[in-house]
């Protein structure tokens, strides 16, 4: 694994200075918990250029670099030179607070401080978890998937492969999620309550995504926008409730969402990912298996509104099966 620094990073005189302990503390941290052999590189990208720099190293990989302006960090598999290769990209202003830990330890005086060092550890062991799930799939038989900037969500078959591809990434998100809290746990690295709360907006997202529900017919690209919102409150959820199934081992209800409705499903949801979580654990699920309960969580949130319960839902799920088949 080698290091690469963002020569445009505000701080890279501060992380070149630490460059051999930076290296060092990010190998260890790998050999305890992932298969670190697949690990190319980890780049600390400026902020200005994060989502640039994402782009750039996903050409080296051959795959689609596609990833939030507010994301911390982007972890991407492909292949180079013929080779399984994984390569994550960290935003320098949350990196900073990992290397700070250095020298003043993961807790200080400073609390607004502590929160930020202690947010740089979940995001370097959320995306070690992202490292281990996307190994894992390979191992059960799923396909690199080549990431696309924009799907058509206007055509069945766009939206077919949209749907498979997302719902998919959603399951990645909570495990990397679990994982990251696991070994935080066993660490004694404690993210508070208010840090969660601070940093998820699974409320605006569920405002948002049920306005376009209510105003349907009256949206222009209302189909597209739909299908984009809804796993912006799937990406929300798996990040929230994943916190109550590690730290307090077990489902909590959440209460604060105006829609009854969602509401309710995303609590059913919440009940079906921890017993994934547990089955995919102990390996006793398989990857059809696992793509299907994805599938059918994703399709869950888009159904919430009977939007329209009719024949549309079940296409699609003929669909995402005809799509499997004509992979293998």
């Amino acid at each position: 694994m080698i290091l690469e620094i963002d020569k445009c990073c505000s701080d890279k005189d501060f992380f070149f200075s630490y460059r051999e302990q930076i290296e060092n503390k990010l190998i260890k941290i790998m050999q305890e918990c992932i298969e670190i052999e697949y690990v190319w590189k980890v780049v600390i990208a400026s902020d200005v250029h994060y989502s640039k720099i994402v782009k750039e190293q996903a050409w080296y990989l051959n795959t689609g670099g596609n990833t939030s302006e507010n994301a911390l960090a982007k972890t991407i598999i492909g292949e180079y030179r013929g080779k399984v290769t994984q390569i994550i990209i960290v935003r320098e202003s949350i990196f900073y607070f990992f290397v700070y830990s250095f020298i003043y330890g993961i807790k200080t005086k400073n609390k607004d401080i502590n929160k930020m060092i202690v947010l740089s550890y979940k995001t370097i062991y959320h995306e070690c978890g992202h490292l281990k799930e996307q190994i894992n799939s390979l191992k059960m038989g799923k396909q690199i998937t080549l990431m696309k900037e924009k799907y058509d969500l206007g055509t069945f078959d766009g939206l077919t492969e949209f749907i498979n591809i997302q719902s998919f990434a959603m399951w990645g998100e909570y495990y990397a999620e679990c994982f990251a809290h696991k070994i935080m746990k066993k660490k004694n690295i404690h993210m508070e309550m208010s840090l969660l709360k601070e940093i998820n907006d699974l409320e605006q997202k569920a405002l948002e995504y049920i306005e376009i529900l209510e105003n349907y017919d009256n949206i222009r690209n209302a189909q597209v926008k739909k299908y984009e919102k809804a796993y912006d409150v799937l990406y929300m959820y798996v990040h929230y409730i994943a916190y109550f199934h590690i730290i307090n081992n077990k489902n909590k209800k959440i209460n604060n969402i105006k829609d009854k409705e969602l509401m309710k499903t995303l609590n059913k949801i919440g009940r079906e990912l921890k017993k994934t979580y547990i089955k995919y654990e102990n390996k006793n699920i398989t990857l059809k298996q696992l793509e299907k309960i994805c599938e059918d969580i994703y399709l869950m949130i888009i159904d919430i509104k009977k939007v329209k319960k009719n024949k549309f839902i079940e296409n699609i799920k003929k669909g995402l099966k005809s799509l499997k088949i004509s992979k293998r």
